[in-house]
């Protein structure tokens, strides 16, 4: 499993890097590398960031994470993990999107692009199952850490909660992922000719703030039980290496999972661990413990951003100069 999720990270991180310079969309070898062309960005620009730039720096991440992964031998696997996670989550409100959609063009799309559907959609599965099984193999291979105090007649084992910090880091993580691929997909149901006319009743400056009340909510709830229950971790988790457990370090029961995804809505829960309360872990019987950290340290992957500029930088320069001189 080791070796295949290293040649499928690599293989999702060269496509994507060389469809974001092949541009030829009418070439039939663009339609073929386009069904594996799978980003956390789509094709919206999030205010002053360009959809490409969102779309190299997370195929950067990833492609790190992999190199990471192969030179700890499986070892590292946060960053990997992280890329994974929210590929996985992009992919499937992408595949809600994409069925939305067809819905809407249902008679307005040829017979020869069935078959174009089909294949997108087979593959999108078949990448959804691996991204599962891949982040599901490299969590078991992580364990937590504890430590083990001796008394006279028994032996007490302690876990480390994740502290304070981190905490507010995974908050912030999860809140800019969800609320970068939340905008994707309300952008996306909102240029559906149907989608505005069925809630007609609200118009004008309204309509965008309706669906903004709607679409959210519903997407923070999916989006924290869906991974919670499946991982135990949201990606803000995965690179801080903690975990989601219950009161005995276990996973969680999925009633747990729900109660706590439930008390998320309570007002400021987010950030009341800042004040020793942490709303929706206390209600819910359920803790975030640390897991036993990897060989590389965290403070090495701040670096990512500054080289990411200098290689943005680069490829801007490059670009530049081959279009004044029409190479």
């Amino acid at each position: 499993m080791y070796k295949k999720i290293i040649a499928f990270a690599l293989f999702l991180s060269v496509i994507s890097f060389f469809t974001a310079f092949y541009n030829d969309y009418n070439s039939n070898l663009y339609y073929v590398l386009s069904f594996f062309n799978y980003s956390i960005a789509g094709w919206i620009d999030v205010g002053w960031i360009e959809a490409r730039t969102l779309r190299l720096f997370f195929n950067f991440l990833l492609f790190v994470g992999v190199i990471a992964y192969y030179f700890s031998k499986g070892k590292e696997t946060r960053l990997l993990r992280f890329s994974f996670a929210t590929l996985f989550v992009q992919l499937c409100f992408g595949v809600v999107v994409q069925f939305i959609f067809i819905l809407n063009r249902f008679e307005g799309i040829e017979v020869k692009s069935y078959a174009g559907i089909a294949i997108s959609y087979v593959i999108t599965f078949f990448v959804l199952y691996v991204l599962y099984k891949s982040i599901k193999f490299m969590s078991e291979q992580q364990s937590l850490d504890f430590e083990t105090v001796d008394y006279t007649e028994s032996t007490e084992v302690y876990y480390f909660k994740t502290g304070n910090w981190e905490r507010l880091l995974h908050f912030i993580i999860d809140n800019l992922i969800f609320l970068l691929i939340g905008y994707q997909l309300f952008m996306g149901i909102l240029s559906f000719e149907f989608v505005n006319s069925y809630f007609g009743i609200v118009r004008g400056d309204h309509a965008d703030r309706f669906f903004l009340l709607i679409v959210f909510p519903v997407f923070s709830f999916v989006y924290y039980y869906i991974f919670e229950k499946l991982f135990s971790a949201t990606p803000g988790k995965f690179l801080t290496q903690s975990r989601l457990v219950n009161s005995e370090g276990l996973v969680p029961a999925n009633s747990n999972v729900l109660l706590r995804t439930l008390c998320r809505n309570i007002p400021f829960d987010g950030v009341s661990f800042l004040f020793n309360a942490s709303w929706h872990d206390n209600l819910s019987n359920t803790e975030v413990f640390k897991e036993k950290k990897s060989e590389i340290s965290g403070a090495y992957y701040f670096l990512i951003i500054p080289i990411f500029g200098i290689l943005l930088f680069l490829v801007k320069a490059i670009e530049g100069y081959l279009h004044t001189t029409n190479i």
